[in-house]
């Protein structure tokens, strides 16, 4: 079975104690991405999968992770937001759009136009 941004998310807010959540949370809280804010009282009694859960569904998996990553730095969890930036996310679907959106196409995937195949419509 495939690892998911979820797992992922999930993963590194496990490694944060119930400090580092609380923090966590109340950073996110705070913090409006994309034009949208999760509410401190959906938040306040969360775990780290309904917190997850609560990024995927208002940011999207791509934006959930790269939301995330920016909140560990804001509260200065340098080292898990590496380690959550590091992962191979390759293997997942999404991280082909993701990497897209922030460089061109990912590494190890081909550009039709690029590589002289001929695309048909």
């Amino acid at each position: 079975m495939e690892t998911t941004a979820k797992d992922h998310i999930i993963e590194t807010l496990d490694d944060l104690d119930d400090n580092g959540l609380k923090r966590f949370k109340d950073k996110l809280g705070e913090t409006a991405f994309q034009g949208l804010k999760i509410s401190k009282g959906k938040l306040q009694n969360a775990g780290s999968v309904d917190v997850a859960t609560l990024l995927i569904s208002t940011y999207t998996k791509t934006h959930a992770v790269e939301n995330t990553i920016a909140v560990l730095k804001a509260i200065k969890e340098v080292g898990l937001a590496e380690e959550l930036q590091k992962k191979d996310w390759s293997r997942g679907k999404w991280w082909s759009s993701f990497w897209s959106a922030l460089r061109g196409p990912a590494p190890g995937s081909v550009d039709p136009e690029s590589s002289g195949c001929a695309v048909h419509s």
